[in-house]
């Protein structure tokens, strides 16, 4: 297997010099050797993948399109994505890696929305904007979120009302079943290390549930970035629906400030929370399941597996009451941290996927164009009896 640029990720040539970057190896030395732990950890959850190759995370690239400015065209654009008009060829992807932008805006607008309506009920103390404010306060960041992977979704094969569809019913449906199963099951009144599983397993195994369902409903959903969007389609919801929740629960009981509290807490932590981890079960489904049909014998692959309880993990420790001696979520950022370089991990061999398939299907319509330009043998009329003797003579 070939060796890759630890410093760019190009192949590199045997006489152990980067065609690209330049930087100098032994011939027969590992590249990754002095890699440190991010490398190697990145490399690990690489594998688990069942990719191999270089993992670049150009982070830098992912976010450059954020602060320059965009056409209504352009908004438009990945908003009609995925229907039957706009979606486009295999051969046609890119596997480059992408460059959204769309979420930031979606993001401000939500803010807008929730200082005025903040402002009505703060400083005018009108009560009929509570509603909107609990509801916007706890949509904004996971909805975004949702808006992220759908400009994520290379193969643009999933449309804005499918996404729609999956974020409120599978929200809905995902917070039923996770009440039907804690009904079997329960955390107990006060959530310790054994609760804290608990909630963990039962609430992930709800969400994935549901992620299923549409995978198996959804006959284009063949890409691994497809299960990461579906996945986040479904955690979102469960998670807006949670928070607002919350929110009121604790205004009702306690005070608004309080209440604002809870807001705030949430909405910082909820890109590390139930989008982020019901994104890695979609996509680990994904992994197993490729261009099949659903079948229940996936979820026996071994990397659906490690993917899931890998999430099913991060969400039990994210529960657990564990104080470190500050009032400050340390754990929960930390998590919320791994929890991306894991997406971005799968993000990164969604894109790898894409780049195989695209150059199958376009080797494919070469060879079907050069078949189409053999012309085919002419059949020749047989010579007359008369021509015959003619020739004969």
């Amino acid at each position: 297997m070939a060796n890759f640029c630890a410093q760019c990720g190009v192949a590199l040539s045997p006489t152990g010099q980067c065609p690209n970057c330049g930087k100098m190896y032994a011939p027969d030395a590992d590249p990754h050797a002095n890699d440190g732990f991010f490398e190697r950890a990145t490399k690990k959850l690489t594998e688990m993948t069942g990719e191999n190759d270089f993992v670049d995370l150009r982070l830098r690239d992912l976010f450059s399109q954020v602060f320059k400015r965009h056409t209504l065209d352009d908004s438009e654009a990945v908003f009609i994505a995925g229907t039957k008009n706009t979606t486009p060829k295999e051969s046609e992807l890119s596997s480059s890696w992408p460059k959204p932008w769309l979420f930031s805006r979606v993001f401000t607008m939500f803010l807008l929305t929730f200082a005025f309506l903040y402002i009505c009920f703060m400083f005018f103390e009108n009560m009929n904007a509570l509603p909107g404010m609990i509801f916007i306060g706890a949509v904004a960041v996971p909805f975004s979120l949702l808006v992220f992977f759908i400009e994520v979704n290379a193969p643009r094969n999933i449309s804005f009302y499918e996404v729609l569809k999956v974020f409120f019913i599978g929200g809905g449906a995902s917070l039923v079943i996770t009440l039907i199963l804690f009904t079997f099951i329960s955390p107990g009144e006060s959530l310790d290390f054994v609760g804290a599983t608990i909630v963990g397993i039962v609430e992930e195994v709800a969400k994935f549930a549901v992620v299923a369902f549409f995978v198996k409903k959804n006959s284009e959903a063949n890409y691994v970035l497809n299960g990461i969007l579906l996945g986040a389609a479904v955690g979102a919801g469960f998670a807006a629906f949670e928070t607002a929740g919350y929110i009121l629960n604790f205004g009702l009981q306690g005070t608004v400030s309080d209440m604002m509290t809870v807001l705030w807490l949430r909405a910082l932590l909820a890109p590390g929370g139930h989008v982020a981890w019901a994104a890695i079960t979609g996509g680990a489904l994904l992994l197993a399941k490729r261009e099949k049909p659903f079948a229940f014998s996936q979820l026996r692959d071994k990397k659906f597996l490690a993917f899931f309880f890998l999430a099913v993990a991060m969400h039990a420790v994210w529960d657990m009451p564990i104080f470190i001696g500050i009032d400050f979520p340390v754990v929960q950022i930390a998590l919320t941290v791994f929890a991306w370089v894991v997406l971005l991990v799968m993000v990164s061999a969604g894109l790898k996927e894409i780049s195989r398939k695209a150059s199958d299907a376009r080797l494919r319509e070469l060879q079907e164009a050069s078949e189409a330009e053999i012309p085919e043998t002419v059949p020749v009329a047989p010579m007359p009896k008369e021509a015959m003797a003619e020739v004969n003579l």
